[in-house]
């Protein structure tokens, strides 16, 4: 669990130069990526991926990428993590919320993917203060994903 969000978190750090962003900044963004992707994989439902951002919005930290970077911008940073072996890179994902797993080998697109649909889900619906927020959340994932695909 230790280091879920940390590869996302570092390529932010590297990329922006370190001490822009704190580095716990980082890694919630980063959190919030990994998040994402693992239900893109199927391990965790939408509601744990609305309840994660909740948590983190509450605690004033981002759930976005910073204005200037661009998916393609995380890549070759996370290609240089210390995770990575023989080239392929392993990303720390959850299984549920506080299980996580070390998934070998992901897919380059698939995380593309997650960090985009993170931006564009969190920066267009998030509002974390809410009443009614993880059903709204929920709905728009469905909504976003319908457009993006």
């Amino acid at each position: 669990m230790l280091n879920l969000g940390h590869t996302f978190g570092h390529a932010i750090e590297t990329h922006l130069g370190y001490g822009n962003w704190l580095h716990g900044e980082a890694v919630s963004t980063g959190m919030m990526m990994a998040a994402v992707l693992s239900e893109e994989l199927g391990d965790i439902s939408i509601a744990d991926v609305s309840r994660l951002e909740k948590l983190l919005a509450r605690a004033n930290l981002p759930t976005v990428s910073p204005d200037t970077m661009q998916p393609e911008d995380y890549l070759p940073h996370m290609m240089r993590d210390k995770k990575v072996l023989s080239g392929k890179l392993r990303l720390v994902l959850l299984k549920s919320l506080g299980q996580a797993y070390v998934a070998n080998d992901t897919e380059h697109t698939l995380v593309l993917n997650a960090i985009d649909f993170t931006d564009k889900l969190v920066g267009i619906f998030g509002c974390g203060d809410q009443e009614d927020y993880a059903d709204y959340f929920c709905d728009a994932i469905g909504t976003v994903r319908d457009i993006i695909e």
